[in-house]
């Protein structure tokens, strides 16, 4: 079974409360977009949306410019029916189905220095090969506008070394700030940096780490 087909069995087989990065809470990246205090008018990229709340919670306090993005065309299904269920207006928004480990040159061009925030707590941390990291720098470079922000969350240190039943590269706060000076060097400055636990919906805790980081 290949990456694609992975995920998309998950979000067929899975509801929200049986994954393990489900939150009870507000969105964690809508609370750091809504204290970015972007206008309304600004595109936001959500890498890996899955199918959380935060496209939800976005539309609701009236950003309409969405990409929502996910490797599984599934879990694409369910946030445009969480948006029709909930009537919610999300005629702007673009539903991509991409590996952002692979490279699609169409969708690069669609997306190029349109995005004012690309949001991902999903995807980096599963990029273990160096090819496909290099491949989701290409389209992060491309997409994000100058001054735009990168708003990133993977495993910690101390975090899981699977998820999903697949491997994922844990990062350090130094460990990505290094990393970042070998792919895309000068072009990230990091205004935030913190920790997070997250508990899942069976009670375990799980290690991240946060940057907020704003192109140049």
């Amino acid at each position: 079974m290949d990456k694609q087909q992975h995920w998309q069995q998950v979000f067929v087989d899975k509801n929200a409360k049986q994954m393990s990065w489900s939150q009870d809470c507000q969105d964690t990246s809508y609370r750091q977009l809504n204290a970015l205090q972007l206008p309304n008018s600004a595109t936001i990229l959500e890498a890996g949306c899955g199918i959380s709340d935060f496209s939800i919670e976005a539309l609701t306090a009236g950003y309409g410019n969405l990409a929502l993005l996910d490797i599984s065309q599934q879990a694409l299904a369910i946030q445009q029916q969480k948006h029709i269920d909930k009537k919610l207006d999300s005629s702007n928004c673009q539903y991509i189905c991409q590996d952002l480990g692979e490279q699609n040159q169409p969708l690069m061009t669609k997306i190029e220095n349109r995005i004012d925030c690309w949001i991902d707590r999903a995807v980096f941390h599963f990029l273990i090969d160096e090819k496909q990291r290099q491949q989701y720098f290409n389209y992060l470079l491309c997409a994000l506008k100058s001054q735009g922000y990168w708003l990133l969350a993977t495993f910690s240190e101390r975090g899981p070394d699977k998820c999903s039943n697949l491997p994922v590269q844990r990062y350090s706060h130094i460990q990505l700030t290094d990393y970042l000076q070998t792919i895309a060097k000068d072009e990230f400055t990091c205004r935030q940096q913190w920790q997070q636990t997250h508990v899942t919906p069976w009670g375990a805790e799980q290690h991240f780490n946060w940057w907020l980081l704003q192109r140049r």
